[in-house]
């Protein structure tokens, strides 16, 4: 009976929030998705929390942890979102939302077992306001189960979706690369190539589990060079024999595997920001038969780190005052980080910016410098998108697709590393079911045993069946 009233509140929800029952009621034009990205990660600084008297801590343990509220779950917190999103010619319309797992991961559905009211109410305001929300999975493991992630907004969307509610894309922010790519003291990418092979691989596992949804990829300038000075440049080649043994750079490879990328280029300053930006944007360039969803973004850091040269932030990690000082780079505030955006875009024509993140420090008001931006009195209101991938291109009203979860069939591993094959399979059970039976958690592929516990659970990062490896 709870979850049956649970449902009823959900479907009140729906109008409460001001739903068309009816997915041809459009009365505005719909929105373009062509301004700034954001990352929306699950908490962001308050810059008011008396904890930490303005000053963003080195951590959230303890007390510390009074100084972050969640980013997106109140209607305060939406409403501050949006607001932050509406600039007047520095809109964002594009968001990578954190803390959406486990309000989608039961098969679509939220530990309860029903759609999570606080998720609708987000997708459709975004929606409203033209924005595009893509659901963010971040594990940055070796075994890259993001890529059995990446099928939960699809089910989201099909059990739960209307013409306001639905994802938009999936993205990933899996950083292991970075483990994996140390290169032979000659420059010569020869010492991790199964490991960064293997990666690829799970990569476009991640693609196809996210399909028909678009996958978005966060990469670093980095990784695209063994030597990355500019006066030894040597970049990292690879080759990979799912795409028949095509060698080319790692991130150009990546590039042509995901549908948008945003580049890591941690620095803030103009020609650096652009310097490193420049491989993924060429690479982007020369990919073919971009979707209306592909795009590339340079991301701006706004969050503290130790070395202030990296961040937009106005103090770095363990500072003891809301601002330090820093030679190198522009002015570390949203207009410097503006400016870096409008000299990459002009030298980099199709490239946009993207922030790394909300509150963290953009739109918190720990200084001037960023202010908490006020709602825009006269926001644009969009009809849902035709375009969307989650809306059906025919004449029929069923929009969502039907899509079951997708797991590896059976492979073994060979000295030619195969690509990673896909097939679907059944819907897998609850693995959280406190009734389900030791055989039934056995046969569930996202399913796994705890024999000291004795219950079931989701098999995380141990995806050794998923992927049949």
């Amino acid at each position: 009976y709870t979850h049956i009233a649970m449902n009823i509140l959900n479907i009140a929800l729906l109008y409460t929030i001001g739903l068309s029952s009816s997915p041809f009621a459009i009365s505005s034009p719909s929105c373009q998705d062509d301004g700034y990205s954001m990352y929306v990660w699950t908490r962001g600084f308050d810059s008011t929390a008396p904890q930490c008297v303005g000053i963003y801590p080195p951590n959230k343990d303890g007390d510390n942890a009074s100084c972050f509220n969640h980013n997106w779950e109140t209607t305060e917190a939406r409403e501050k979102l949006f607001a932050s999103c509406s600039i007047p010619g520095r809109e964002i319309t594009r968001l990578f939302v954190e803390d959406v797992r486990s309000r989608i991961e039961n098969g679509g559905y939220n530990a309860d077992g029903v759609c999570d009211g606080d998720l609708m109410a987000l997708l459709s305001e975004a929606h409203e306001r033209g924005i595009s929300i893509y659901a963010l999975f971040s594990v940055s493991n070796a075994d890259f189960s993001e890529s059995y992630m990446a099928v939960y907004p699809n089910k989201f969307n099909e059990l739960c979706g209307t013409d306001k509610i639905y994802f938009d894309g999936v993205a990933v922010n899996n950083e292991y690369f970075s483990q994996i790519r140390a290169c032979s003291a000659d420059d010569i990418n020869d010492v991790y190539i199964a490991e960064q092979q293997d990666h690829l691989d799970r990569l476009a596992l991640a693609k196809q589990n996210a399909h028909p949804l678009p996958l978005h990829f966060s990469i670093s300038w980095n990784w695209d060079c063994c030597s990355c000075s500019s006066s030894s440049y040597a970049t990292r080649e690879l080759l990979w024999p799912a795409v028949g043994g095509s060698s080319m750079s790692v991130v150009q490879h990546m590039v042509n595997i995901v549908d948008s990328v945003d580049v890591q280029v941690a620095y803030i300053k103009n020609s650096t920001m652009t310097t490193r930006s420049t491989k993924p944007y060429e690479y982007w360039e020369d990919k073919v038969n971009k979707s209306p969803s592909s795009k590339v973004y340079t991301l701006a850091y706004t969050n503290p780190t130790d070395l202030c040269q990296t961040i937009f932030s106005p103090h770095i990690k363990g500072s003891s005052t809301a601002e330090d000082s820093c030679s190198i780079g522009n002015e570390r505030t949203e207009a410097g980080m503006f400016q870096g955006f409008d000299y990459v875009e002009s030298q980099l024509t199709h490239i946009k910016g993207g922030i790394h993140f909300m509150n963290g420090v953009f739109a918190s008001g720990i200084t001037e410098g960023w202010p908490v931006h006020s709602p825009n009195p006269n926001p644009q209101v969009c009809a849902p998108s035709t375009s969307s991938p989650s809306h059906s291109t025919s004449s029929s009203p069923t929009k969502k697709p039907s899509l079951s979860p997708i797991t590896s069939s059976p492979a073994t591993k060979s000295p030619t590393r195969s690509p990673v094959t896909v097939s679907p399979v059944a819907p897998s059970v609850d693995c959280r079911d406190p009734s389900i039976t030791q055989q039934k958690c056995d046969d569930a592929p996202l399913c796994r045993w705890n024999r000291r516990k004795q219950q079931c659970k989701f098999r995380g990062a141990k995806m050794i069946r998923v992927f049949g490896l």
